[in-house]
């Protein structure tokens, strides 16, 4: 195994994602935004016009969990959700630890917004 030095922040960081969907609008992360959310919202983003003025907050609702689980912004009104994502980028590290009679879920699920 390779030892991989890991270095850890007092912080966390102000802003997880950055994502820049097809009409221009920035769609930000903040880390707040994927902790302590109401039940069924996956994840909350800041969303900001192309000259970056603040414009809403959008609530993702789907099943997932935000420690494991990752989302994508597919562009239109689709986004991804990657069960198990945590596992799979620990995994490509050799950081993994599976139990072979329980293998891991990795899954993908497309979701469609329902409005944006």
């Amino acid at each position: 195994r390779v030892q991989i030095p890991v270095e850890v922040e007092d912080l966390a960081p102000a802003i997880s994602e950055i994502w820049v969907r097809d009409d221009g609008e920035i769609w930000v992360l903040p880390s707040p935004g994927e902790r302590d959310q109401p039940d069924g919202v996956m994840q909350t983003y800041d969303v900001f016009d192309p000259q970056g003025r603040y414009l809403r907050e959008v609530e993702i609702a789907c099943e997932g969990d935000p420690a494991e689980d990752r989302l994508l912004l597919l562009g239109g009104d689709l986004v991804a959700l990657i069960r198990g994502a945590r596992d799979a980028r620990q995994n490509m590290f050799g950081r993994g630890e599976y139990d072979d009679e329980e293998p891991p879920v990795h899954e993908v699920v497309i979701y469609r917004f329902a409005s944006v």
